[in-house]
């Protein structure tokens, strides 16, 4: 994103308009330093949200408190090729079906981190799986769904992530955060996790600093 220009757009009246990533990464630290907090995104977004970590956007504060956890999904190397570029904490797990990620989250569950995290990486894109809400009940954690829409990228075949050009502009959305009380319905919290998620995404979309082409494209496999 060399170059381009960032925009926040939230629910969140402070947060709103700004020009970089620090007003939303001091809204982390604080509630870090309170308690548990996990930050869900959609796999669409994960390379763009990874590169947010340039010192420039302002959230790179933040995310040394954080993991950044990506699966061993092709997205999912690609994300852990650029968080250990920028030196961020990362942390492995494997995609649903693979019987070694209950080994992982046993694992997680022992040493609980506040983490970033792709929700929907190997499974069905744009859902949440209730074991992230249950993690949450378990640790009271508060949610802070967020989206990242680049306006100039690529898309290529067997990736669902967008791919943003150098120099693109970009649009973040932060929705209001979630606290998960460990008493709350599953459910229930699942399907507002989801719905804030898309909210992010709107957000995200709306606000975006247009692109002078605004373009996206799609690198087709020559083999087709």
């Amino acid at each position: 994103m060399t170059g381009g220009r960032l925009r926040v757009a939230s629910d969140e009246l402070e947060l709103n308009g700004q020009g970089s990533c620090a007003g939303f990464a001091e809204r982390l630290l604080r509630d870090v330093d309170r308690g548990h907090v996990i930050v869900p995104f959609w796999s669409s977004d994960q390379l763009t949200i990874a590169l947010l970590a340039a010192e420039r956007h302002g959230l790179r504060q933040a995310l040394s408190r954080f993991e950044i956890v990506a699966d061993d999904s092709m997205g999912g190397e690609i994300m852990w090729q650029v968080g250990e570029k920028f030196g961020l904490q990362m942390r492995r797990i494997h995609t649903r079906g693979n019987p070694s990620r209950l080994e992982d989250l046993a694992q997680w569950l022992r040493h609980p981190t506040p983490f970033f995290i792709a929700v929907d990486g190997g499974g069905v894109y744009g859902t949440v799986p209730t074991g992230i809400v249950r993690m949450a009940a378990r640790l009271g954690s508060t949610v802070w769904p967020v989206a990242a829409h680049p306006s100039r990228h690529v898309r290529v075949p067997g990736i669902i992530a967008d791919i943003p050009l150098p120099g693109t502009n970009v649009g973040v959305g932060v929705s209001r955060p979630l606290h998960v009380a460990r008493s709350a319905s599953i459910a229930e919290v699942t399907a507002d996790v989801a719905k804030y998620l898309e909210r992010a995404s709107q957000l995200a979309r709306a606000h975006d600093v247009p692109a002078d082409d605004g373009a996206a494209s799609t690198l087709r496999d020559p083999r087709a």
